[in-house]
């Protein structure tokens, strides 16, 4: 009878290390699928309406500790509603030609029945309602744009 000698070489840790990430990153989606289907069905359709428009757009532009409550896009901009616990307060955006650097503001107000977000910097304002962007400076409008898609 021989005795096996046991070798521990870094290829062999590298490749039980990865065979472990690869088996938690596999049942993660179990996870959310468990949590999707212990909803009730209207929340489900809301839930899975949202997570498809993240899919899609994949951004996320919300302060560190906030959460994104609404993604929407124009034709040029990506734009969140971000808050905590479900109450709105800032307003982040990023250009999608990427030669221009993203903003985010606190927001001066807004109403959820309405769908209507503004922010303020200096003497731009930001008007985000269901249907468009306005971007104004002073009383002039500098910009305005369809929304295209939102959660």
């Amino acid at each position: 009878m021989r005795l096996v000698k046991s070798e521990i070489n870094s290829t062999h840790v590298l490749k039980l290390a990865m065979l472990g990430a690869g088996a938690f990153l596999f049942l993660v989606p179990s996870v959310k699928a468990v949590e999707l289907t212990n909803r009730a069905p209207k929340e489900n359709l809301a839930l899975s309406h949202s997570i498809q428009l993240a899919q899609n757009t994949k951004f996320f532009l919300c302060p560190q500790g906030k959460e994104r409550i609404l993604a929407i896009e124009t034709i040029n901009y990506k734009l969140n509603i971000c808050g905590f616990e479900g109450i709105p307060s800032h307003y982040a955006a990023v250009a999608k030609n990427k030669r221009q650097g993203g903003i985010t503001l606190p927001l001066k107000n807004y109403d959820e029945q309405g769908f209507r977000y503004v922010a303020v910097n200096g003497d731009t304002t930001y008007t985000l309602t269901e249907k468009q962007l306005t971007i104004s400076r002073g009383k002039k409008v500098i910009a305005r744009e369809k929304v295209i898609a939102h959660d």
